[in-house]
């Protein structure tokens, strides 16, 4: 038999193992990095004071961070919650259940049939018919239609606005559930019974007017005095989302500790799997 575990496979092992480990080391690392530079962008609790030090910083701020609640002079209205919106979602999903049909393979057998003179049995060969096997229904869904509706939109606090360039791009951004619905329909068949429709979900989702946001980035101010923050230049972090800064610092923190974690897990395993095969040796 052929030793499947010999040095080279070991040594195959060992890099692949490695290979790995480094991976995950350098995405936990990364990961953190990016938590610490969040970290130490400028806070503001005002729009207002986020214009003043703009002014006194030639219009510009490489890394800064400030909330806000979403306004917009002509907010859309959601066609199934009703609810003043800045951007709405709407996707029409088809759910089904269908039954895979599978022909049974085709089985031979013996048939003994008697004879009345004694001149032996006669054995024939029988083929069986072949027959549908009863399938299992399975669950299927299909997008029918995607809608998406913007209007401008920015951020205020009271002391003054914002405009944020590129915001559905950046991290954390997500839209929240306006309403879902679900339009049950006769059930349908063909004539075999291989698909029955269950009916149709219309999802809604929306960015909410009134919704607060906290935004990390690069901040400009232009001669008109609008302020826009944007994706840093220098691929710098760029966030856009409903939790505080401090929960998207906390938030990094905890996703560079996993790669973390499976580094030394895999470490840990390649050292086992070497032990064990010098014991064999």
């Amino acid at each position: 038999m052929a030793d499947g575990g010999g040095p080279g496979g070991y040594l195959l092992g060992g890099v692949a193992c490695f290979c790995a480990g480094a991976g995950c080391y350098y995405l936990g690392k990364t990961r953190l990095e990016s938590a610490g530079v969040v970290r130490s962008a400028r806070r503001f609790r005002r729009i207002h004071d986020l214009s003043v030090l703009l002014d006194s910083s030639s219009g510009h701020l490489p890394l800064v961070t400030v909330s806000g609640r979403v306004r917009s002079d002509t907010p859309l209205i959601g066609q199934q919650s009703g609810l003043p919106a800045a951007i709405v979602e709407q996707h029409v999903t088809q759910h089904y259940l269908k039954k895979a049909r599978k022909k049974k393979a085709d089985e031979e057998y013996l048939v003994v049939k008697k004879t009345k003179e004694n001149c032996g049995d006669e054995h024939l060969l029988i083929k069986k018919e072949e027959k549908d096997d009863v399938g299992q229904w399975t669950h299927f869904s299909e997008v029918m239609s995607s809608t998406k509706k913007e209007v401008p939109w920015n951020l205020d606090d009271g002391t003054g606005h914002l405009e944020i360039a590129g915001a559905c791009t950046a991290n954390g951004f997500s839209l929240s559930l306006g309403s879902e619905v679900f339009e049950k329909q006769p059930h349908s068949c063909g004539c075999e019974c291989t698909l029955k429709i269950l009916g149709l979900k219309r999802t809604e989702r929306i960015l909410q007017i009134g919704a607060r946001l906290t935004v990390v980035g690069e901040a400009f101010k232009d001669n008109s005095g609008k302020i826009t923050i944007q994706r840093p230049r220098n691929s710098g972090p760029f966030h856009v989302s409903r939790s505080s800064i401090d929960q998207i610092i906390s938030g990094l923190g905890t996703e560079a500790v996993k790669p973390g974690a499976a580094s030394f897990v895999l470490w840990r395993l390649q050292l086992l799997a070497c032990s064990f095969l010098e014991a064999l040796h």
